[in-house]
């Protein structure tokens, strides 16, 4: 199983991962049983992809509707589903976007774990954690002091500061807090360049039409002290 986790990628669904895992490593293995087609994969080359890896190995996917996709005369059908799971993959998409921009022209909240230093409020906006911020604002001033994510994780650990999940700061957590632009009070949503056909995003491509409001966050830091 993976909870309330999508279906276009694998790439965070640990359940879907050890199940692979575990074909790889028992050879004894020969059906895997699931609700739908659609429940492996909402990517219909993903989907396929690994229908035909596992038909070489003689391994089956059985479903509650009655599919066995060792089966060819089951291949049309299989073929069928999985293009309309894709088709309501890609329309949930658009509606879920849609929502979201909403939410972002009253630059609310849009979902996931706030930016480390703000707590999101009732009126699902942002507001300063006073307890977590005053860490942000010295991460800022150490970096633009000259000194190295080491220095500034080691200030961290040693002031018992934890990120957002409880766990130690690493350089990728001090990077995505340097180049988050709400601490310095701009709102911004949908910044990044959209999946390719792989499903691989390339996050240091921006979009030029991104949603963009300044000093719509309450700022933790300066601009001055942010843009340094």
């Amino acid at each position: 199983t993976d909870s309330a986790k999508s279906g276009t990628s694998i790439k965070n669904r640990s359940g879907y991962q050890q199940m692979m895992s575990d074909i790889e490593k028992n050879p004894k293995i020969n059906i895997i049983i699931c609700h739908q087609i659609d429940r492996l994969h909402r990517n219909a080359r993903e989907q396929l992809n690994m229908i035909y890896e596992l038909k070489a190995k003689r391994i089956s996917i059985l479903t509650t509707t009655g599919l066995d996709t060792l089966d060819e005369e089951c291949m049309s059908e299989i073929l069928d589903e999985a293009a309309s799971a894709e088709k309501y993959s890609r329309r949930l998409s658009r509606e879920t976007m849609k929502g979201l921009k909403v939410n972002a022209e009253q630059m609310l909240h849009n979902g996931g774990i706030a930016p480390y230093g703000y707590i999101v409020g009732p009126d699902r906006k942002l507001h300063i954690d006073e307890t977590k911020s005053p860490a942000v604002k010295k991460i800022f001033e150490m970096y633009a002091a000259g000194m190295s994510y080491k220095q500034i994780i080691k200030w961290l650990d040693d002031n018992g500061y934890k990120t957002a999940k409880g766990g130690l700061f690493i350089n990728t957590s001090i990077k995505s807090i340097l180049e988050n632009e709400k601490y310095c009070g701009n709102y911004f949503w949908n910044k990044r360049a959209a999946k390719d056909f792989r499903g691989m995003r390339n996050n240091h491509k921006l979009k030029e039409d991104y949603y963009h409001v300044y000093g719509a966050v309450p700022a933790i830091v300066s601009e001055e002290l942010f843009n340094k």
